[in-house]
């Protein structure tokens, strides 16, 4: 049904009536066409529904009176109806996934291609790499498979623009919703400031040798606080300074 007969539709009902759909891929289109016309749009669960009816003929008529007749007895399975923001979200995280398996796809078509032709393994880390493309063009395939071989890899890269450009809007997206609701941004700020002293605790104990024990009087990140005793951390004997280990050192940041 196009959307101008879904308004026709909307326009002969009243603001008194409810309309009541099933969920399908473009049911979210429909809840914002009748909406301004009727007083409410309903989404059912489909399967839910199934279950309740135990409707072995399935026909338009019939999954309507079933919907009627449930929506009467008040024993209808809805489901929740995201906002504006939330479908942006869901559409842009499934186009996401698309592109990967895109990419996922022609990666291994590229690898068949290579291994059909006796081509022995990349010796570097990424075959898509800088490195690995040019290992690639040096090894002895047919000029068809050559072209073949290309053409993925175009296509690799025009998918991996593609999914920078997804993320960043999703990163724009995601900053807005935080920094537009207070306390979201609270929150935020609350679980960084206690993973960065969760970071800074795992540090210690492991690249240091700390005892357990003083761990616990470890101040949170922008505090000064002094254990008991003298103030110096207890050193079990036979367990002195390791090296340090450069990986965890991003870890002790302060949030900002």
């Amino acid at each position: 049904m196009t959307r101008a007969r879904l308004a026709a539709l909307g326009r002969s009902l009243g603001k008194e009536d409810e309309v009541v759909i099933e969920a399908t891929g473009n049911a979210m289109a429909v809840v914002r066409v009748l909406s301004p016309y009727v007083g409410r749009v309903i989404v059912a669960n489909p399967l839910q529904v199934k279950a309740i009816a135990h409707a072995h003929v399935k026909t338009d008529k019939i999954d309507a009176g079933v919907l009627a007749s449930l929506r009467a007895a008040d024993f209808l399975p809805e489901i929740w109806l995201p906002d504006a923001d939330t479908e942006r979200r869901r559409r842009l995280v499934a186009r996401r996934n698309q592109v990967v398996r895109h990419r996922t796809r022609i990666k291994n078509e590229v690898h068949a291609i290579l291994h059909a032709h006796l081509v022995p393994p990349c010796p570097h880390a990424e075959l898509f790499g800088r490195l690995g493309r040019i290992w690639l063009s040096r090894q002895i395939i047919p000029d068809d498979e050559a072209a073949a071989i290309d053409r993925h890899l175009r296509e690799v890269d025009r998918s991996s623009l593609e999914k920078i450009s997804i993320r960043t809007n999703s990163n724009i997206l995601i900053s807005k919703l935080i920094f537009d609701r207070p306390s979201w941004r609270v929150e935020v700020l609350e679980l960084r400031r206690r993973l960065s002293c969760a970071a800074r605790t795992f540090y210690q104990w492991v690249v240091h040798g700390v005892d357990p024990e003083f761990l616990l009087w470890l101040p949170p990140p922008g505090l000064t606080a002094r254990p008991p005793g003298d103030g110096r951390p207890h050193i079990p004997a036979g367990r002195g300074p390791k090296p340090r280990l450069a990986t965890f050192a991003p870890l002790l940041r302060s949030p900002a």
